[in-house]
């Protein structure tokens, strides 16, 4: 259970796993994610909890917002965002701060300019 959300919401980001694209200038994308245990690419049979992810990218300020919400996990110790192919962990690429999951607010990180492009180009 501990280990689900880690991939999860990567898995939902980079492989595409119902991530919502919105535009709303030119220089922020929103990503609406939910992210279920049956999705993750190394599932261990947990299939218990899921995670809803707001993700804000802004190319003018090279930031990666987040705010997450967990149902049903526990224990969480640890989750980022991947670069993958579908079914594949790739390598981390974010961490997401999961003190701040299930509150209010959202966690910023600066990130680089070309990571930010490719989010954004590539969900």
């Amino acid at each position: 259970m501990k280990r689900i959300l880690v991939a999860v919401v990567a898995t939902a980001l980079t492989l595409g796993i119902a991530p919502f694209a919105q535009a709303s200038s030119t220089s922020i994308t929103k990503l609406m994610v939910k992210a279920t245990g049956t999705n993750e690419s190394m599932n261990t049979g947990v299939k218990k909890g899921f995670s809803t992810g707001t993700f804000t990218l802004n190319s003018a300020k090279n930031t990666f917002c987040s705010n997450v919400n967990t149902n049903g996990l526990t224990g969480v110790v640890g989750a980022h965002i991947h670069k993958g192919a579908q079914g594949v962990d790739g390598g981390v690429v974010i961490p997401l701060n999961t003190l701040k999951f299930n509150k209010a607010g959202q966690t910023c990180v600066k990130v680089a300019h070309t990571l930010v492009a490719d989010i954004a180009a590539h969900p």
